[in-house]
């Protein structure tokens, strides 16, 4: 039965007893169906609600995030809101603001002392005597000039008084393959690896600060030497992993060449492990505990972790306080339970 609701509406005494029950059939079908569309409205409401409520409080987002929650204020508008309603306060510290000062480092890591003394004589003519047992300190830092250690070898030659064979001497075989002692190539590194500086500046700053011109085939071979020479300390921190009593695991977005991929870290009490993988399934987790793995694994909710056993697995207590803030702020019954689960 269609209905138009330009008209009036029907009457019952004007239908047979056959048309009014049809009426009131249709009309118990049309309010089922419109409470549950009214209901599944509702739970989107709220839930494009709790979307908008989301910050890095009660969710995985990160503090960054909170600009667009209204949470802060953007530099441009505290200057505008300055503006329009400017501090009476000086600029500087405040009264009563407590300062901080660099402590003086002690007397046996100083390189060089150099002693101020006062003029020999005072404005009045008399003899300024000076007190050789108190002094006021004020320490310097400075930077050493920077100058490469240059180390030649020198590979002899010579012959066999016997049997005429030719003998050269080797290089030793840690410089065989590079033109960098150890500490230099342990500079290049931190400076690729750590602070992300790119092999194109690294070249620049080599030459600009250090007076060693080279190329960037050099800088890329020296990392991969380096990465070489870690590799067994590195395998070494994945199996101390496998064997710790305790592991957080955690991963996170990472893009590796372009492409979307995940960097993993798995910390212990002593080891932390860093792996870059483009995978976030199940399988990389294995990989980094071994399916064997008989200690506790810390770690969120991800699903990617759900083959360890219930027993040996606590879930993050920051992620479960996020949880309960956000349930916290429903309304009604939810609400109340947030409430209770976090206090």
């Amino acid at each position: 039965m269609n209905f138009d609701f330009s008209q009036p509406a029907p009457r019952l005494d004007s239908m047979t007893p056959e048309e009014g029950q049809r009426l009131v059939d249709t009309l118990w079908e049309l309010l089922r169906i419109q409470t549950v569309r009214i209901d599944k409205l509702e739970t989107q409401v709220k839930n494009l609600e709790e979307r908008l409520n989301l910050n890095s409080q009660n969710s995985s987002r990160p503090p960054s995030s909170d600009f667009g929650n209204g949470k802060r204020q953007t530099r441009k508008k505290r200057r505008a809101t300055n503006q329009s309603s400017p501090s009476k306060r000086s600029q500087g510290g405040q009264p009563g603001h407590k300062g901080t000062s660099r402590n003086l480092l002690p007397s046996d890591q100083v390189d060089e002392f150099i002693d101020c003394i006062p003029q020999s004589t005072c404005r009045c003519g008399g003899n300024v005597h000076v007190d050789p047992t108190k002094h006021a300190r004020h320490q310097i830092f400075e930077l050493p000039v920077i100058r490469p250690l240059i180390t030649e070898f020198r590979l002899f030659s010579g012959i066999c008084f016997q049997c005429g064979k030719p003998h050269t001497a080797k290089l030793p075989k840690e410089y065989i393959n590079g033109m960098f002692g150890p500490r230099m190539m342990a500079w290049i590194v931190v400076l690729s690896g750590l602070y992300q500086i790119s092999r194109r500046k690294i070249q620049r700053w080599l030459e600009d600060l250090v007076g060693v011109s080279v190329s960037l085939g050099t800088i890329s071979k020296t990392e991969e030497r380096v990465s070489d020479a870690l590799h067994q300390s590195v395998r070494e921190a994945a199996d101390h992993v496998r064997t710790a009593p305790h592991v957080n695991l955690d991963e996170t977005g990472h893009k590796q060449a372009g492409n979307t991929g995940w960097m993993w870290v798995s910390v212990t009490s002593i080891v932390t492990v860093f792996r870059i993988r483009m995978s976030r399934a199940a399988i990389v987790a294995k990989e980094i505990l071994g399916e064997a793995f008989t200690g506790i694994v810390i770690s969120d909710r991800y699903s990617a972790y759900n083959w360890v056993d219930p027993s040996r697995r606590q879930l993050c207590w920051a992620h479960l306080i996020r949880d309960f803030r956000r349930i916290a702020g429903r309304s009604g019954k939810a609400g109340h339970i947030g409430d209770n689960l976090l206090y």
